[in-house]
């Protein structure tokens, strides 16, 4: 009798840690986070990164979102679902994301971009969250010097071949007061003939910009 009291107590002492435990998701790159009533959303959201399949993402990250009570679990949301809008190209939403992060926990997007190193989407996260903290219209979420960092890592790993990453160094470069650098690195994109006449005069643009020491600003990349 004691030995099968013993076991019902060692089983219901399992279901105990199990239930206290469930609601721990792993993050890429950060450990476990305690997600509440967040977890399964976040969890599903993760393997569904996992696939590629985006949409799918979005949408788990967004019940994240709305099932979140701690703010710095919401903001990691916010932090991903922004990744995960910039990789299907819908920046103005990923843009709108980021700032929700960054207003509820600073800390959320270096969790974010700790994780997204391992992403195979690694430079087109750099690249937007290196446009968003170089142009953002509101100064408390720009960091030229970080933007920079993360802008000439995404220019190696694009082997300086892509002229939407080279000109987001720029836009950082100006942001961080390096404006004559912005200016040289703009200009060398004018040599690429496969620049549209659109393209062409918008970096003409930026380029007497940052001549004239003024930083670009815009909501989108």
């Amino acid at each position: 009798m004691i030995a099968r009291w013993l076991l019902v107590a060692g089983l219901l002492a399992i279901s105990v840690d199990q239930l206290f435990a469930v609601n721990e998701v792993a993050l890429p790159g950060m450990g476990t986070v305690d997600a509440g009533d967040a977890a399964p959303y976040l969890s599903q959201a993760l393997e569904y990164r996992r696939l590629g399949f985006n949409e799918w993402e979005i949408a788990e990250l967004e019940n994240a979102i709305g099932h979140a009570r701690d703010p710095k679990v919401k903001a990691i949301c916010y932090a991903y679902c922004g990744g995960a809008y910039s990789r299907v190209k819908r920046y103005d939403k990923a843009m709108r994301n980021y700032e929700e992060a960054l207003k509820l926990d600073p800390e959320a997007l270096a969790y974010f971009e700790r994780g997204m190193k391992i992403s195979p989407h690694h430079d087109e996260l750099l690249n937007s969250f290196a446009w968003f903290r170089s142009t953002c219209p509101d100064r408390s979420f720009r960091n030229g010097i970080e933007a920079t960092r993360m802008a000439k890592e995404a220019c190696e790993r694009t082997k300086w071949r892509n002229v939407n990453v080279i000109d987001t160094l720029a836009a950082a470069e100006a942001e961080a007061g390096y404006f004559e650098a912005a200016a040289s690195v703009d200009a060398k994109i004018l040599e690429h003939k496969d620049l549209t006449n659109l393209g062409r005069k918008e970096i003409e643009e930026r380029v007497q910009q940052y001549k004239n020491h003024e930083a670009f600003r815009r909501s989108i990349r």
